[in-house]
């Protein structure tokens, strides 16, 4: 069986939503949360740190050798510590996706039920030059069928780039 370790980023984002939403078993402390789920002749195991701020050393530890990032962020914007995550694992060629929701409907500037990818560079800052392994996704939090498409376009970003021979799993120090 094959094993794949993503990390989840966002602050304040409902990591642990998402983590109940797709995982059959949930682990939380205060350092970390981890949940794995088996999927297509794989297991899944996702991992994710509270704050950078009062856990970087977490962050470092849990970043050794993942395949893949999901970054959950609030439709009004990426913020610094998101945006700075971006730019750390974008140097390294990690496949990331960005799953993008609002907490109130009418602020969605697309219709969440097509989840239709978005242009990334009308969404963040053009100065940050985020391209290449990043996709975006608007998502309803609360819909685990939705979180599964986004888990899936990551997925196949991961094999994607295990098809072009590039490293399987990244360190990020």
């Amino acid at each position: 069986m094959e094993h794949k370790k993503i990390m989840i980023l966002g602050g304040n984002s409902g990591k642990d939503i998402i983590l109940g939403r797709i995982c059959e078993k949930n682990v939380e402390t205060v350092a970390m949360e981890y949940g794995n789920v088996h999927h297509k002749k794989q297991k899944l195991h996702f991992f994710s740190v509270p704050s950078p701020e009062r856990f970087g050393f977490m962050y470092h530890i849990l970043s050794k050798d993942i395949n893949g990032v999901l970054v959950l962020v609030e439709d009004n914007g990426l913020k610094t510590g998101e945006l700075e995550a971006l730019n750390l694992y974008k140097q390294t060629g990690i496949p990331q996706v960005i799953l993008a929701y609002s907490r109130s409907k009418e602020n969605v500037p697309l219709d969440v039920e097509e989840n239709v990818p978005l242009d990334l560079e009308e969404c963040v800052p053009p100065d940050l030059g985020l391209k290449g392994n990043i996709s975006l996704i608007y998502i309803d939090s609360m819909n685990e069928e939705d979180i599964s498409r986004g888990v899936e376009m990551l997925l196949e970003k991961i094999d994607a780039t295990k098809n072009l021979e590039q490293t399987r799993a990244y360190t990020v120090i």
